[in-house]
């Protein structure tokens, strides 16, 4: 019988071995240099209007903010704690590693403010090597005019025509940002010259959402917004256009829909915002979130940790 001891040692041998790296390969000079010229394009953000001392705050950033929930653990990273913070500070406002607390940002904030004005968001774009920011904002204003500045309103109020208490009424989240999306949808009804939804569901997506689309594309929209994921869950079934009539014509005037009714009647109105979208040339982006323990238990997403997601839209087509 042959012994297996020479072969077994030549193995462990090879296995422990120490190997040596190869060297790393320099960094191009000239391409490092070049690729640090590439400005980027910011794909999400909510970027606020500069505000003059005294004048109202900005409060047209976000359609959801999320001051009204309770609060939900977040990652470090993102806390003001993170010593991230502190560098960012120093690297934007030339700052010295002694004044990058939040009363020295604060005052150098103020600063460059009055010194900027209106030029102010632009100014900061330049500072962080930014050529383009999408602003998912419910209007722009003074200081985000294009090209710098792309808008990218909020639609999730037009799924939403319906009266939203039995919805909201589902867990704490939503008992604070359902009310937000009807004081959008009231102020979309207003533009159009409207104090209440049509009766019939073809009526108002002829009336109320595709014209709100087309006056969105018109005021130089390049995208559209759901945050609907801290509303409902994600998983928009095909639609049933019959049953969607039905619980429209049932509560327009009044009544509030039950949990299924309204998500029978938001599973049809998402494909039309999108296709409308669609065929409009406008993309249409997500928040998207994740869901924590507790709200496992509750049955409910929470968003714990929201991601941006984005699709596109074929013209007429379907997603890609």
């Amino acid at each position: 019988m042959r012994h297996p001891a020479p072969r077994l040692a030549v193995a462990l041998t090879l296995l422990v071995a120490p190997v040596v790296a190869p060297a790393q390969t320099p960094v191009d000079s000239g391409l490092a240099h070049y690729i640090a010229t590439i400005r980027a394009i910011d794909n999400h953000a909510h970027p606020m209007r500069p505000i003059s001392p005294g004048a109202p705050v900005d409060t047209e950033f976000d359609a959801l903010p999320l001051d009204g929930i309770p609060p939900f653990p977040i990652p470090w990273r993102l806390t003001l704690e993170a010593p991230v913070w502190a560098r960012a500070a120093r690297a934007l406002y030339g700052l010295r590693a002694g004044d990058s607390g939040a009363a020295g940002r604060i005052a150098a904030r103020a600063s460059l403010l009055r010194e900027q004005g209106e030029h102010f968001p632009a100014w900061v774009l330049d500072r962080a090597g930014i050529e383009v920011m999408f602003a998912n904002r419910i209007a722009m204003g003074p200081g985000l005019e294009p090209p710098r500045f792309r808008w990218v309103p909020f639609d999730d109020p037009l799924l939403f025509p319906l009266d939203t208490r039995v919805e909201a009424s589902r867990t704490p989240d939503t008992r604070s940002l359902y009310p937000k999306e009807a004081a959008l949808l009231r102020r979309y009804l207003a533009d159009l010259g409207l104090t209440a939804v049509p009766p019939a569901l073809d009526q108002y997506i002829a009336g109320v959402v595709v014209p709100t689309l087309q006056h969105q594309r018109e005021r130089g929209a390049i995208a559209i917004k759901f945050e609907v994921a801290y509303l409902r869950s994600l998983d928009f079934a095909d639609p049933d256009s019959t049953l969607a009539r039905a619980v429209y014509a049932r509560y327009a005037a009044g009544g509030a829909p039950t949990g299924p009714e309204y998500k029978a009647l938001t599973d049809y109105l998402f494909r039309v915002v999108a296709r409308e979208a669609g065929r409009l040339g406008l993309s249409y982006t997500f928040t998207c979130s994740r869901r924590s323990a507790d709200s496992t238990r509750r049955r409910e997403p929470r968003p714990v940790a929201s991601s941006h997601c984005s699709t596109t839209r074929r013209f007429g087509g379907p997603a890609s």
